[in-house]
Formats: structure tokens, C-alpha cells, sequence
């Protein structure tokens, strides 16, 4: 085994692990695992403003640092001169323990971990992650495959991607398959400290709640549309559900530690009701389309009788949300293949990258991206060339992209008449209502390449807009009612974490609020080390033993 004078650090994350709901039925004495680490440990709240809003909370975890003015912050890079999206992959940047040779860390099933820098540490990305940010490899290599004989793949890898909400049999399977998969993941944790024992730090992600969360998580409010469908008081048990077996996961990991480990139980943010994203990725890129070609490409529903009965819009049980949205989207056979093709290009591309990453990782420097083409923006692709403006496909806020000449290969908008045109856009989206209350539904807006519209790199979206609340439909005056379609997810994320910390030299206190970044900064010195380039400070002064 390793020096025992040595701290070890075990840190056990929840994706989204929402605080709120922890703590609630924490109140209810239905956690006792949690309730039996937090009164031993210091516990404080993560804010990440700003950073939940964007797919790189995980990678600014890793690397210690978070730049709010990253051009990839939404998750989605731009190909100008092919008109290409594609969602952005793990970075090669190291993580932030692997500058000091006498850390030996694992890192298991971490979202955005790649294997760049990985040195002599264990690493294994993608075994059940919910984010699909890296290919399914390991350093050691092999090391995947040996754990997926010896304990079986992630039952729900993949599954919670369907996004069946409305479907009973889906949340009880997504729930059975989140169990199993927890099970397996604590299995796997215990089996990876004892195979590689001179480990100091280890470092895994129960990806489990935020599966359920973006399925369920419409019961964490209580004035979004969906919160009024029946099929809403099975999300709230199958909820609960999920986060007692994450409170049985996480008292499993902690009771099977080496004495004397110092235990970090985190969340980097939490769960709320789904907001902008189906305003981002449905409603606006069609709203674009209908001004600009004046005529649909998705069918609407019976308008008439959804405005005397405005509920939410629900899929047939039969579907799954994408079959639902495909079977509304007009595309001809002709354009239909033509996209199909282009898709398929980027699939081969993105394999070849990953093969790359699996079999020569030191020959391959580039992150490797994934298309995206499973998003409906994504299938307005092939009218982007003769269009002004168009919306990138997202994950949370809409992004605009204006077709500039000189930036675009099939530009139409001259750089002079670009502050126009952003103008032009925003009163298009200020005069857009929400039929359910005929309210505006924009927050704010923002024109992050304001200063630089035709250089080649920065931000991809011209125009990024916030939106006030959830919206499954939009008026506007000259191109009538879109909509409604029914919500992709029933939950997305919030700005608030947690984190507990436990073990020798730790007493029970109350830290207060504080940032995330400075959770990174904290594990190094429970390691007993520093790192004054972090973009956070520690919150506990306790040092280790060295």
C-alpha cells in the first residue's frame, strides 16, 4: 500500500447534484449517508454563476480556471467556410493536480477529461459520463475494455439521451438503468483504488443525477408548463428515487476508503426546470427561416386547439422527442439525403479523430469534436448560405450567427451593415410574445464579437440571447404563432453546488458561499500543495500531512 504519512484526497462529484433537493430530503431523514458525512464534515455552497451556463463548468473544473469571454462557452463551434456546426470536445489542457510528480491520481468517468498530458496518471473518460465530450478511452490503455469486462458497460450510457420524459416506462427503465449503473461505478471506484494503490488523489463523477435531472427535473419549480402535466408526480418519485441510490452509491465509496482518506463529496452545479433551450434550438431557428423564405419548414400542431387548452405539448407515447420533431420537419427526400451526406462526412471525421485518440494518442494534438446534427438547428443547415441570419444549434442561450461577407463563404451581409443587422434582430426577437401570456421573452442580449465581427477566430455567435423563462411558442407579428412543440428536456442546470469535506483534521463548520473554481484550489492543499495560477483560493486552511 501507499505511505500513510501521505493525505489521500477521495472526491466523489454529482453532475448537477441539486442542493436544494439534497437538502430537503435530508430534512425528511430519507439520506442517511449523507446526513451522517455532513454532520463530520466542513460544507459550504459553489456558485457558478456564469459557468453553469455554459458546457465548460467540468473543463474549468479540471484545469482550475474559467474564462467567461471563451468563445466555446456554448458548447458549440462554427465552421464558416462549410457552414458546419459541431459540439466542442474535451480539451487537451492538463488537469490541475498533474503538475506535481507526487500526486498519483485517478481519474475515473470525469466529464470533459481527456487523456492530453495524462503522464503516469490513470485516467478513463467516457465510461458512463453523461457528456459526450471525449472518446471512450483510458490511460492505461486497455484499461476500459478490462473494466467493462470484468463489471459491464453503463446500462444507461446513452439510454438517457432518447429524452422520452412524457413516457412512464422510459422514466421507470432510465431509473433501473441509473441504479444498476451507480452499482457499477462504486464497484469499478473500489476495484481501480486497489489495482493502482500508491494513488493520493482519486477523482469520479456520478453522472446519474444529471441524467435524471434533465428527465425530471421539471418538479424542481412550480409555475413551468410541464409541472402540470399527470405524468409530473411520477417524475417527483422516480426523482427521489434516483437520489437515495445516489446517497447509497456515495456511503458505499466513502465506507470502502483507506483510513485516514480525506472525503470530498461535491456538486459544481445544480438542477431547475428547462428554460431557454427549446426557444434556442427550435422556435428561433424557424422563426429565421419563415421571415426569410416565408413559409415553414416545421409543421405546427392544431393551434386553435392547443389555445383553448394551452398545455404543455406532449409526444406520443410511441415516440421519443427527435422522432416526434422529425416527423414535423418538411425537408424534401432530395435535401434530406444532401444533409444526411454531410452528416455522415463529419461522423467519418469524428471517427477517425477518435481512433487517433484511442490508438496514437501522441500523434493526434487536435480536441476532436462531434457533429451535431441530431440537433434541429443543426437541420437548417443546408439554407444557411442563402440566409442573412441563422441560429447555431446551443444548449442553453440562442446564438445568432450573421452570414458576413469576407467571414462566410457564401456571405450576404456587408461588414458595414453588420451593427445594423444585430439591431435589426433584437427588435425582431423584443416583438416576439409568449402566446401563454403575451409577454416578452427576451432577459438581455449580448454581442460578444461586436468589437471584431470578421476575425477568424472568437466567439462563433454574432448576437446571443438570453431568454426571460420557458417558452414552447412564439407570436410574432409578421410571422403569426410558431408552435407549440413539446420540450426536449425536463430539466436543465442552476448556478448552485455543494461541498463537503471530511476526514483528519476536519471539524463540522459552515464556510458560507463560494466560488467553484475554489474547490480545485482546496483539494491541492488538502494535498499540501499550491498553485497560485488557479482561479480559485482554498477554503480550508487544514494543510495534510506531508
Amino acid at each position: 500500500m501507499g505511505d500513510p504519512s501521505r493525505p489521500r484526497v477521495a472526491a466523489i462529484g454529482l453532475d448537477s447534484g441539486d442542493w436544494r433537493f439534497i437538502k430537503n430530503m435530508l430534512a425528511e431523514g430519507r439520506l442517511p449517508n449523507f446526513a451522517r458525512i455532513r454532520e463530520r464534515s466542513a460544507e459550504c455552497e459553489l456558485v457558478s454563476t456564469g459557468a453553469y451556463r455554459t458546457t465548460l463548468i467540468w473543463e474549468a473544473f479540471l484545469t482550475g480556471k474559467f474564462d467567461p469571454d471563451d468563445p466555446r462557452g456554448s458548447g458549440v463551434g462554427f465552421d464558416p467556410s462549410r457552414y458546419r456546426p459541431y459540439k466542442i470536445a474535451a480539451g487537451n489542457a492538463a488537469p490541475f493536480y498533474s503538475r506535481f510528480s507526487d500526486i498519483d491520481a485517478i481519474a475515473f468517468d470525469v466529464p470533459h477529461l481527456s487523456l492530453g498530458g495524462a503522464g503516469q496518471d490513470v485516467r478513463i473518460c467516457t465510461w458512463g459520463t453523461h457528456s459526450l465530450s471525449h472518446p471512450r478511452a483510458s490511460n492505461v490503455p486497455g484499461l476500459l475494455k478490462e473494466i467493462e469486462r470484468a463489471f459491464g458497460p453503463h446500462p444507461a450510457f446513452g439510454h438517457e439521451h432518447l429524452y422520452a420524459w412524457h413516457r412512464p416506462d422510459f422514466a421507470d427503465s432510465l431509473v433501473s438503468r441509473l441504479k444498476t449503473g451507480s452499482e457499477r461505478r462504486v464497484a469499478v471506484a473500489g476495484w481501480l483504488q486497489q489495482r493502482f494503490p500508491d494513488w493520493r488523489l482519486f477523482l469520479t463523477v456520478m453522472s446519474e443525477s444529471h441524467s435524471a435531472g434533465e428527465s425530471f427535473g421539471e418538479v424542481l419549480g412550480t409555475d413551468h408548463p410541464l409541472s402540470d402535466l399527470p405524468i409530473a408526480a411520477l417524475h417527483r418519485e422516480r426523482l427521489r428515487d434516483v437520489y437515495a441510490m445516489l446517497d447509497t452509491a456515495v456511503g458505499r465509496f466513502a465506507d470502502g476508503l483507506p483510513p485516514g482518506t480525506i472525503l470530498v463529496v461535491f456538486a459544481l452545479d445544480g438542477t431547475e426546470p428547462t428554460g431557454g433551450e427549446l426557444a434556442s434550438t427550435v422556435l428561433l431557428p424557424e422563426l429565421l427561416h419563415r421571415l426569410t423564405f416565408g413559409q415553414p419548414l416545421l409543421r405546427d400542431p392544431d393551434q386553435a386547439a392547443w389555445r383553448r387548452a394551452p398545455r404543455a405539448l406532449v409526444p406520443a407515447l410511441s415516440e421519443s422527442w427527435e422522432e416526434y420533431m422529425r416527423s414535423r420537419f418538411g425537408e424534401g427526400g432530395a435535401r434530406r439525403l444532401w444533409r444526411h451526406l454531410m452528416d455522415d462526412r463529419d461522423a467519418i471525421e469524428e471517427r477517425l479523430a477518435a481512433w487517433h485518440a484511442r490508438f496514437a494518442p501522441g500523434r493526434w494534438s487536435k480536441p476532436i469534436h462531434s457533429p451535431i446534427g441530431w440537433q434541429v438547428a443543426s437541420w437548417y443547415r443546408l439554407n444557411w448560405p442563402r440566409m442573412r441570419m441563422f441560429a447555431l444549434p446551443t444548449f442553453v442561450d440562442g446564438c445568432l450567427r450573421i452570414n458576413l461577407r469576407g467571414r462566410e463563404r457564401h456571405g450576404r451581409v456587408e461588414p458595414a451593415d453588420y451593427d445594423r443587422v444585430c439591431d435589426e434582430i433584437e427588435a425582431m426577437l423584443r416583438a416576439c410574445r409568449d402566446p401563454r401570456t403575451d409577454g416578452g421573452v427576451v432577459a438581455e442580449f449580448n454581442r460578444p464579437r461586436a468589437r471584431h465581427p470578421l476575425a477568424a477566430d472568437g466567439p462563433d455567435a454574432d448576437l446571443v440571447v438570453q431568454w426571460s423563462h420557458a417558452v414552447d411558442a412564439l407570436q410574432h407579428p409578421t410571422a403569426g404563432l410558431i408552435g407549440p412543440f413539446p420540450f426536449r428536456r425536463a430539466g436543465a442546470h442552476s448556478e448552485r453546488g455543494f461541498a463537503l469535506f471530511s476526514g483528519p483534521g476536519i471539524t463540522r463548520a459552515a464556510l458560507g458561499e463560494r466560488h467553484f473554481l475554489d474547490l480545485p484550489a482546496t483539494i491541492l492543499r488538502l494535498l499540501g500543495h499550491e498553485a497560485a495560477d488557479l482561479g480559485g483560493r482554498p477554503v480550508l486552511e487544514f494543510a495534510g500531512a506531508r
